[in-house]
């Protein structure tokens, strides 16, 4: 870790990072989260992600902001503006860390996953309105019939075809999170940086997950989990 990390990384001591995570488990919503002001570590981090961001979004000088969301993770807006989270910088061991998940938030952009997720946002609120109005066409058609097979059908095409709707979305939610990271290898390799960082992040995360996976289908989430992830991208590099 060089010395400007390792300045970056003192100014999070574990007292004042207890004190963001106890801030964010009683704020609302994530909109709560404060950004934190510091000029040093502003400069300090857009010395680090000036090459990827001349590379990848097309010369325009972007905002930095670090704001109090213990996670580990970054996120970039559309315009650019990148927002990093408290908790990446704490438990990063090298600033490679820290720029491959930003390099994995641009893929996103250059991508315009922001526009193509809105889109098939709305598909799936279409596919489950017209599952629902299905089912409760076929419901009331058993009612009035006295036919429990019918209700029990319609009831079946309502919750079935959302269910079904739901499980594209996400599936394809999590296929961009597989494009973002091969973008992200891409944008790191012209820089001339390695990509383990993004590897060492996820493994970090990948701890942190307090979860059994036995518990939880992956049908059911927008992300893959981290190792599967660590493992496509192990096949990319190595």
């Amino acid at each position: 870790m060089n010395n400007a990390f390792s300045k970056l990384i003192a100014k999070f001591n574990k007292v004042t990072l207890i004190s963001i995570i106890l801030l964010a488990f009683t704020t609302l919503n994530a909109k709560s989260f404060s950004i934190i002001k510091d000029a040093e570590i502003e400069n300090l981090l857009k010395d680090y992600t000036r090459d990827l961001i001349e590379i990848s979004l097309n010369n325009r000088t972007p905002n930095i902001y670090v704001i109090s969301d213990p996670s580990i993770n970054a996120f970039v807006t559309p315009n650019g503006n990148i927002y990093i989270n408290v908790g990446l910088l704490y438990y990063a061991d090298n600033p490679n860390e820290v720029v491959s998940i930003i390099a994995h938030e641009i893929g996103h952009v250059i991508n315009n996953h922001h526009v193509t997720r809105r889109i098939e946002l709305d598909t799936l609120n279409k596919k489950q309105s017209i599952s629902q109005i299905l089912g409760i066409g076929v419901g009331i058609t058993g009612m009035m019939n006295n036919s429990d097979t019918l209700s029990n059908l319609g009831t079946g095409l309502s919750l079935g075809g959302s269910g079904i709707a739901l499980r594209d979305y996400l599936k394809y939610s999590r296929t961009q999170e597989y494009d973002a990271d091969m973008m992200a290898i891409r944008l790191m390799e012209s820089i001339g940086q390695s990509s383990i960082g993004l590897i060492s992040i996820l493994e970090k995360i990948n701890n942190q997950m307090q979860i059994d996976r036995s518990d939880i289908n992956p049908l059911d989430t927008t992300h893959a989990f981290p190792r599967d992830r660590i493992n496509l991208i192990r096949e990319k590099i190595y």
